[in-house]
């Protein structure tokens, strides 16, 4: 995978939504950080960040606690067939005689969570067989250092410290599992749930699933926790209890722990696809629609313009093309090494005719749920650019639900620098979530180009969200709007 650097966040008027007519669902899901380790593969994780994507705080970094840092691996840790990943994956080295003990890595968060239920879930895998005097996981803490347990507000551990097992802590409460997520080279998925938070009393619960037991309950893109209890051995399932719980705040921080108390080389382990969110559904959240645009030209008519996700509800269709012309070699798609930044690098879309000064023309895509499927919508992600130097590149996206309004998710805007063919760059419309039973439209506009033949550059087109299967919602009277309001998610 190729990095991936977030240059924009857009937020959605809930408002207009509800004017929509989409529904909100009293489920509060809300994927409040995401880190898939989408930096270049090769470098210290030391330093990298520096986006304001998916929970952490704007410009922030990652440091590193110990005497040698963590660095990335091309491609993300492999997960079955069901799991979508995006990025690379971050590994941990021991050295011989290193004895890094409580070596953390830490960046600070910008989202709090003061109620309710709140949901973690990583991946990791070993490269050889584990030692038993190691450690490592995910925890939330006030501090950026407090590795050494006591203190962690909210921790999932795939091997707790000096103990050959997994544990979950909750506010400094920790339980070990009967066994650890790492004894081989087998991957899992660590999932926890911490209730009650920030109330007087409550209880934390963690799975670690091996990616057989993973794609065995997924096939519907669908966990519930009743799936997890009955997939997974009690061994790899572990509860704690506590007595008074923390809230999360804008004051503390995502921490990665890593230990190697064993004094053996070679025993690396790997971290990926961290996901924090208020519901189980958060942690499976994946792409709801691909567009790669590998394949021949095909004027926007043959199979290089289909939606390459996974996901077995939803129906993403063909891209379509609403005024673009040819661009300035002639064809829609064109293998060029400006494409070279994108995940899926050359070849991507080419499109002429983007010299207007306002939003006219568009490509679009429909995503029809299945019957009783409300979808969960959470981010669209891309690759663009223009193609001449000091040229401004325009994007805005728009969504259209079934009463056919069309509403805006927010724009970018990008001028190049003094070359002509300067690569595609990342781009995040991050917008508050929201729910729709409806087929929507997803509408991207390019404009601003210096001529016709300009070639707006886009590759890579990617919305995420995840679906929950219920009933269609009867409608509600209009004097019922604000109950309605009352009941929409905000992205904090």
């Amino acid at each position: 995978m190729r990095t991936r650097r977030p240059l924009q966040r857009t937020r959605f008027a809930v408002a207009a939504l509800f004017a929509l007519g989409m529904s909100f669902s009293p489920v509060n899901a809300e994927l409040l950080l995401y880190e898939p380790f989408n930096y270049t593969a090769g470098a210290n994780l030391t330093g990298q960040g520096g986006t304001t994507e998916w929970g952490f705080d704007a410009g922030s970094t990652w440091t590193f606690g110990g005497s040698q840092t963590a660095d990335l691996l091309a491609d993300s840790i492999p997960f079955g067939t069901n799991l979508i990943t995006e990025g690379n994956k971050l590994r941990y080295n021991s050295n011989a005689n290193a004895n890094l003990e409580n070596a953390v890595a830490s960046r600070p968060i910008d989202f709090t969570v003061s109620g309710g239920t709140l949901w973690m879930s990583y991946l990791t895998q070993n490269s050889v067989s584990d030692q038993t005097n190691t450690g490592k996981g995910v925890f939330i803490d006030e501090s950026a250092t407090s590795s050494g347990g006591g203190s962690r507000k909210f921790s999932a551990l795939a091997k707790r410290n000096g103990v050959a097992a997994a544990a979950v802590e909750y506010n400094g409460v920790a339980t070990n599992a009967g066994a650890d997520y790492n004894a081989t080279t087998q991957a899992y998925m660590v999932i926890a749930k911490f209730e009650n938070v920030g109330s007087g009393g409550g209880t934390a619960k963690m799975w670690g699933l091996t990616s057989s037991e993973f794609d065995s309950i997924y096939g519907d893109y669908i966990i519930t926790e009743a799936e997890l209890n009955a997939v997974v051995p009690a061994a790899r399932q572990v509860t704690t209890t506590v007595g008074t719980q923390t809230t999360v705040t804008t004051n503390d921080f995502l921490n990665l722990l890593f230990v190697d108390q064993t004094a053996g080389a070679n025993a690396a382990f790997w971290t990926d696809e961290v996901r924090v969110g208020n519901s189980l559904n958060d942690m499976t959240a994946g792409r709801i629609a691909y567009y790669d645009f590998t394949g021949s030209d095909g004027n926007f008519n043959t199979t290089a313009f289909d939606s390459r996700d996974t996901q077995n509800n939803s129906a993403a269709s063909r891209i379509a093309n609403h005024g673009f012309a040819l661009g300035g070699s002639g064809v829609y798609i064109i293998t060029n090494t400006a494409f070279d930044t994108s995940e899926s690098t050359s070849p991507g879309l080419n499109l002429g005719g983007g010299n207007q000064t306002s939003p006219t023309h568009y490509i679009s895509f429909t995503v029809d749920p299945g019957d009783g499927i409300e979808m969960y919508y959470e981010a669209l992600t891309l690759y663009g650019n223009t193609y001449y130097a000091n040229d401004q590149f325009n994007l805005e996206l728009r969504v259209v639900d079934g009463n056919g309004s069309e509403v805006s998710l927010g724009t970018y805007s990008y001028t190049p620098g003094n070359a002509n063919n300067e690569s595609v760059k990342f781009i995040t419309f991050n917008f508050a979530n929201f729910a729709s039973y409806n087929t929507t439209e997803w509408r991207i506009y390019g404009w601003n180009t210096q001529s016709a033949d300009a070639g707006i550059r886009l590759d890579d087109i990617t919305l995420f969200g995840s679906v929950v299967a219920v009933p269609a919602p009867l409608a509600l009277p209009a004097g019922l709007g604000l109950l309605g309001m009352a009941l929409m998610r905000r992205r904090i």
